[in-house]
């Protein structure tokens, strides 16, 4: 079984931003926190 993720692009004059929208299941895996920073 997959799960569907959502990116979505913000652009502003200076910069694009990226979110990725993913499932509870897979943050809960990762051990994410509420407000955690995410270095990629």
């Amino acid at each position: 079984m997959g799960y569907a993720a959502k990116i979505q692009q913000i652009t502003r004059k200076d910069f694009n931003q990226y979110y990725i929208n993913f499932p509870r299941a897979i943050a809960m895996a990762m051990n994410f926190s509420k407000a955690d920073t995410v270095e990629w």
